[in-house]
This record gives C-alpha cells, sequence and structure tokens, in this order.
C-alpha cells in the first residue's frame, strides 16, 4: 500500500544527503547496535516520538507561562504606573499643602504682630487716659477710642496727648 499523499504522509520522501549530519549518524548508530528489523527501527522511532511530544508540550507550557507572566507584567508595570502616578499626585499636593501653610504661616505671624501691636495700645491707652485724666480730669478718649483698629488707636493717643497739653 502506497501513500500517495506526501502532506500526510508520516514518512514523507527525503533525500537523505540534505539530512546530514544526522542520517549518517542514525545509519551508523542502528548498524552498531543492531537494529536491523523494521520493528526495532520503529520501537526507537516511537520513542523519539514520545519524547518529542513530551518537549513540546513542556515547551507550549513554557510558551503559555511566559505569556501569562507578560500579562502579569503589563499589569505589574500598569500597577506601577499608578502607583508613581498617585505617589506623585500626593507629592504635588503636599507641595501645595505645605506651600499654603507657608502663607498661613505668614498671616499668623502678621496677626500676632498686630495682636502685639493692639496689646501695645491698650497699655498706651490706659497710659495716655491717665495722663490725660490728671490734666482734663477725665479721659473721655478712652470710649471713644475703644471700638478702634491698633494703628489709629495710637494715631488717636497721639492726637489727643497733643490735645491735653
Amino acid at each position: 500500500m502506497t501513500i500517495t499523499n506526501e502532506e500526510t504522509a508520516l514518512y514523507p520522501k527525503v533525500v537523505n544527503y540534505e539530512l546530514e549530519p544526522h542520517y549518517s549518524r542514525h545509519v551508523s548508530a542502528m548498524t552498531s547496535e543492531g537494529l536491523h528489523a523494521k520493528s526495532d527501527i520503529a520501537e526507537q522511532l516511537a520513542w523519539r516520538d514520545q519524547r518529542i511530544e513530551a518537549l513540546a508540550a513542556e515547551l507550549a507550557a513554557a510558551n503559555k507561562r511566559e505569556a501569562e507572566l507578560t500579562a502579569s507584567g503589563k499589569v505589574l508595570v500598569e500597577s506601577n504606573t499608578r502607583f508613581f502616578r498617585e505617589a506623585r499626585d500626593n507629592w504635588e499636593r503636599a507641595e501645595a499643602a505645605e506651600s499654603r501653610l507657608a502663607e498661613l504661616h505668614g498671616a499668623l505671624e502678621w496677626c500676632l504682630r498686630e495682636v502685639k501691636y493692639v496689646a501695645f495700645d491698650q497699655v498706651a491707652l490706659s497710659f495716655w487716659c491717665s495722663d490725660l485724666e490728671l490734666q482734663r480730669g477725665n479721659c473721655f478718649t478712652s470710649t471713644r477710642l475703644a471700638g478702634s483698629d491698633g494703628p489709629s488707636i495710637a494715631a488717636a493717643l497721639i492726637a489727643s496727648k497733643g490735645e491735653g497739653r
């Protein structure tokens, strides 16, 4: 029985010199190992087919695992990218908060200076009132100036000090 379709043949027509050095090595090994019967040769070929199939399965599993690792690597890269983007965004928010904190610190320092001025003006007010009370017999400016802001209190005190003399 002859197979006419070489594409489906288990043993297609080949030219042995195109298979060198493999062909010569097998002829030599079969001769030295006493493999002369078709069944002996078929047994060796079956063992090789089995081994080739096992290696092909291992290769397919390795390729599948590589594809999975590549996909998980992409997920890892995406995850790392997201992590670094979030870290950058957090850094930018922290810098903005630090800048705002510096602005608030400056505003707080200004407020504290103004409170000191107001406190100083209140002390000065009581001093000036005492001085004016001695000169005029009362302190009309203490009620008039109580609702004023710090710098105008000092200005009013200086003006009233001048009026009292």
